[in-house]
């Protein structure tokens, strides 16, 4: 598509991120006003696309974060493309890829979008030198992996493997979003999930929050294993990491990357790692189990365990349930909206 038809023009930096696709006289597909856009035949989608090889749900984009959007499939027959390259874990889009729906071509347009949570006076003319802008905050670190993801892919094939992640990490983002969390990162078959505590101190009802949407993707995940065809479950192992955190855009000027920062991060990747060698498949930091604890009995079904976590010196005192306890813990807790 020429450039000069763009009517937002070229250069409007204010115009919000967009599809520009590459076939001569369709429609320029906005992305503004929603933080996820489902794409698919169906009518129920946010862009229908009339297309006889789409599927009824084929994909969607997610906006994770200032400047961020995500592609995901969702389980599409014929598959979402990347410059060229088919989606099997979600992928990041970036200003000019090209993205493809089965065989619709868009270009992906996302003008520089800012988002200075603190001293905006770091911010530098030079394009090609380092940015940071951040603030200090209490937040609770979610970190989910499947296990034996490798493993996985091998005996199920590309195809097979990219519909059913795809369907699996589109429906957990969209769980994780309706319980409040912050913004999410997909890193391979990864999630990482943020929530920001209003006080310094953290609150339990975050924690409540965080917790549900857990148990949600837990059951998610627990039908995977009929939708691939496998004699054996899929399992997900769980960090939880509650403390401060810095937040903010890190990069350079011209591709500045919303994330955070702190050994708040580090230490739910490492728990997540952590679990996979206990008879727990969540493990909590002493912090999150402390906020949990306050719920009532929701601490009483917590054990404590003494871990090694990759980088730190000795052992590292946690907590830990499985999924099968996270879900009793939470039954007599869990009020109506």
């Amino acid at each position: 598509m020429d450039p000069d038809t763009n009517p937002n023009g070229p250069g409007d930096e204010m115009s919000p991120p967009r599809l520009e696709p590459l076939k001569a006289g369709a429609q320029i597909i906005l992305l503004a006003e929603n933080q996820l856009w489902k794409f698919g035949r169906g009518s129920a989608n946010h862009v229908v696309l009339d297309d006889a090889r789409i599927s009824r749900y084929h994909a969607m984009i997610q906006h994770a974060g200032p400047g961020e959007y995500v592609l995901i499939d969702v389980g599409s027959r014929n598959g979402c493309f990347v410059n060229g390259s088919r989606v099997t874990v979600p992928a990041r889009l970036r200003d000019g890829d090209r993205v493809a729906f089965a065989e619709q071509e868009f270009l992906f347009h996302c003008p520089a979008e800012e988002e200075e949570l603190a001293n905006p006076d770091t911010a530098t003319e030079n394009p090609d030198s380092t940015r940071v802008l951040y603030s200090l905050q209490t937040i609770t670190v979610l970190v989910i992996d499947i296990c034996d993801f490798t493993g996985l892919a091998k005996k199920l094939g590309e195809s097979a493997i990219a519909s059913a992640v795809g369907a699996w990490v589109g429906r957990s983002g969209e769980i994780l979003a309706s319980r409040g969390s912050r913004f999410q990162k997909y890193i391979g078959d990864a999630i990482m999930a943020i929530w920001v505590h209003e006080d310094q101190a953290g609150n339990s009802e975050v924690l409540l929050r965080v917790l549900d949407a857990l148990d949600g993707i837990a059951q998610v995940t627990a039908g995977l294993e009929g939708k691939m065809g496998l004699s054996e479950p899929v399992r997900i192992g769980a960090g939880l990491s509650t403390g401060a955190a810095s937040l903010g855009n890190l990069g350079s000027s011209a591709a500045a990357d919303f994330t955070a920062l702190g050994d708040t991060v580090n230490r739910a990747f490492r728990l997540e790692s952590a679990s996979r060698g206990v008879e727990s498949e969540v493990l909590l930091e002493p912090e999150t189990f402390r906020l949990i604890a306050e719920l009532g009995a929701a601490g009483e079904g917590c054990r404590k365990h003494e871990v090694e976590l990759k980088g730190y010196e000795g052992k590292h005192a946690c907590y830990g349930l499985t999924f099968a306890e996270l879900s009793a813990l939470l039954a007599p807790m869990r009020r109506e909206d």
